[in-house]
């Protein structure tokens, strides 16, 4: 048996929220959204052969996320909870919140160059997860520099793992899209590819913008990701994350989920 069994769960925050923002809900309760400053736009109709998903960025411009991250984890049943040591043999949770501001910060030969910093700004834990709370609420503020194409594709692999970006690698498909129509894409190498599929348009953080549901490859056997994001149509940008993940695994269940929102942007 592993000498530190709440492994998956350190492993899949640590993921969530080295770079990019977390949220959430481990009770399945939805966090409260967060209102854009500007006002709501409209979405542009989508042409006969459907939405074409583009980055189109300005160098210089800035914009900034407010997130949230719900963990949990409880022994998968009766016997592992005599099995795992303590404190990992009693229900544990943590909740943290922060920002994530991004900036353009060049634009060259059709390749967007992001810089992002994430600051966690409050945590909360019950059980084993207020030291770790306490831990991201300690650290300092995470600088990160990030390199995509207008299909959100990174040119190089040499930073694949950056959270901001390792489930969006290669989202947008090749060809237009319409409601209804789905894809697939390979977001990490040697994994199985994960279906996209355009749902809708809907109105988040006070624009139009389309929601894109994604079934991904486990990063475990026993996992279970779901991720839905919203983007505005005309310029590719991310306008809402919400990710949950559930697993189990080495006896310990762990229910993750992560929600960014724009909060301002220019």
């Amino acid at each position: 048996m592993p000498t530190k069994p709440v492994a998956a769960l350190s492993l899949l925050i640590a993921l969530l929220t080295a770079g990019c923002a977390p949220a959430p809900t481990v009770e399945g309760k939805p966090t409260s959204g967060q209102t854009a400053t500007r006002k709501p736009t409209a979405l542009p109709p989508a042409p006969p052969e459907g939405y074409l998903l583009r980055v189109k960025e300005t160098k210089g411009t800035k914009f900034t996320y407010k997130w949230t991250n719900d963990a949990s984890s409880r022994p998968s049943d009766a016997e592992w909870e005599k099995k795992l040591p303590a404190p990992y043999n009693k229900p544990g949770s943590m909740n943290v919140q922060g920002t994530l501001t991004w900036e353009v910060a060049d634009v060259k030969d059709g390749v967007y160059t992001f810089k992002s910093v994430s600051d966690t700004t409050e945590g909360t834990g019950v059980g084993h997860g207020v030291e770790q709370a306490k831990e991201y609420v300690d650290r300092a503020p995470t600088p990160q520099t990030i390199k995509v194409n207008e299909r959100w594709t990174k040119p190089s692999e040499d930073d694949f793992y950056d959270p901001l970006t390792n489930s969006f690698h290669r989202l947008f498909p090749e060809k237009p899209v319409k409601v209804g129509d789905s894809w697939t894409y390979k977001p990490f190498p040697q994994a199985k590819d994960a279906k996209a599929t355009l749902v809708g348009a809907e109105e988040v953080a006070g624009r139009k913008a389309l929601h894109i549901k994604v079934d991904l490859p486990g990063a475990f056997p026993s996992s279970k990701d779901v991720l839905n994001i919203w983007v505005d149509p005309t310029n590719g940008r991310i306008v809402k994350v919400d990710m949950l993940n559930t697993q189990d695994e080495q006896g310990l269940y762990v229910e993750n989920r992560y929600v960014q929102e724009i909060k301002t942007d220019g």
